[in-house]
């Protein structure tokens, strides 16, 4: 079972299958290919462990967290992780990765959750709090955007540039080409966002995408649910 189909969730897939004598290609394409898909509020049980399925959008599109009714913990894959920050990226041009991944983490915060297993690093306590944490995180990246771009449009290569990123890094020119993708892959769920919730504008001229801050500072990331 899968929670999302990234590289880094899916690579040992074909020593599985083939220790357990199944024919199965190595390609990422075929890798990915579920033999079953599952759906929010689907139920499955073993012997010991009865999970509810709880579609989680916003790290990926179809990431799911599964949630053990009775001993109530959470395997988590790369919603929520303890120590650092699950990485938001658009997945196509219209998603708005940011805004669903702040109503997945609400749909958690509704559970009790005693227990966490995350997809990275090690088993955590304190859901509840994790998760304030990170809205407390996006905000502050949102905020730390609006400030770039209150008086000056900007495009999202420069706004990238000009954030504060916690990598091994003095400058944005020692970033190495995938840490750069990666930061404007940020950068762009954020602006998605904050468009969506009309806290800046978006602006283009010569066929070129700029962004303007309408306001300076928020102080809380509560999501415009009737927006269209």
């Amino acid at each position: 079972m899968l929670t999302h189909h990234h590289i880094d969730h899916v690579g040992l897939l074909y020593n599985i299958k083939k220790n357990v004598d199944c024919s199965f290609s190595k390609s990422y394409r075929l890798l990915t290919r579920p033999d079953i898909i599952l759906t929010d509020g689907d139920k499955i049980s073993t012997e010991n462990y009865s999970f509810k399925i709880i579609l989680t959008p916003g790290h990926s599109p179809g990431h799911i967290c599964l949630y053990e009714t009775n001993f109530k913990f959470l395997i988590a894959g790369d919603h929520i992780l303890p120590k650092i920050t699950p990485n938001i990226i658009p997945y196509k041009e219209d998603s708005n990765p940011l805004y669903d991944y702040f109503e997945s983490l609400d749909k958690i915060d509704d559970y009790d959750v005693k227990k966490v297993l995350p997809g990275h690093q090690n088993v955590f306590t304190g859901c509840h709090r994790r998760i304030q944490e990170l809205r407390d995180h996006h905000l502050d990246r949102c905020n730390e955007i609006l400030q770039i771009i209150w008086e000056e449009e900007l495009n999202a290569y420069q706004i990238a540039s000009l954030l504060h990123w916690n990598v091994d890094c003095t400058s944005w020119n020692q970033f190495d080409p995938f840490q750069k993708w990666m930061a404007i892959g940020e950068t762009i769920s954020h602006l998605k966002f904050l468009e969506s919730e009309r806290f800046i504008d978006r602006v283009e001229k010569d066929e070129k995408i700029f962004y303007l801050a309408k306001l300076r500072n928020i102080s809380s990331l509560r999501i415009n649910r009737q927006r269209s």
